[in-house]
């Protein structure tokens, strides 16, 4: 689904405010609530209100392009549709980088690719996903949608903090 639970946006929030990044990228943003959150903590919070004086570069990589709508035009400073284990690897540094609930849409190796690549191109980051295996089908004509691994806490361990929050298990950089 383009959406996820809710219980990593205070982590998020707060790791933004105290990190204060220039550059963010939102990996399989979705409905595009990385890119509010990052947004609004990095920008308005800061009291740049409007467009023309936000300074946080804000970028998205969404897979499935019929998930894309005008305010996530708006609030992204870049939207690139595809696959991130493709596009990534073109991309250079960002200072965070939000990978909220894909991991469990990814086949194992191809999970552990994602993270090793968002590592390398990331000075913090923030990954989620579900604490307990789910199955899930496509959505809407989105087979990327599909629950394809389960992670535990002790695999996603090997790169960086790990807690739980809710039903989500949270990595942090």
């Amino acid at each position: 689904m383009p959406h996820s639970a809710p219980d990593w946006i205070e982590t998020a929030a707060h790791k933004i405010l105290r990190e204060e990044p220039q550059s963010v990228l939102d990996i399989g943003f979705g409905f595009g609530m990385g890119g509010m959150v990052a947004r609004e903590y990095a920008d308005i919070w800061q009291l740049r209100i409007q467009r023309h004086e936000w300074r946080t570069r804000i970028d998205g990589i969404e897979i499935f392009a019929p998930y894309l709508m005008r305010h996530q035009r708006h609030l992204y400073d870049n939207i690139h549709v595809g696959d991130a284990l493709e596009l990534l690897p073109e991309f250079g540094h960002y200072d965070l980088v939000l990978c909220i609930d894909v991991l469990e849409h990814l086949a194992k190796p191809d999970g552990l690719r994602l993270l090793e690549l968002i590592a390398e191109h990331a000075t913090h980051f923030l990954v989620s996903t579900p604490a307990e295996f789910f199955p899930q089908t496509g959505f809407k004509g989105n087979e990327a949608e599909r629950h394809l691994a389960f992670w535990t806490a002790a695999e996603l361990a090997a790169y960086g903090t790990v807690t739980q929050r809710g039903p989500l298990l949270l990595l942090e950089r």
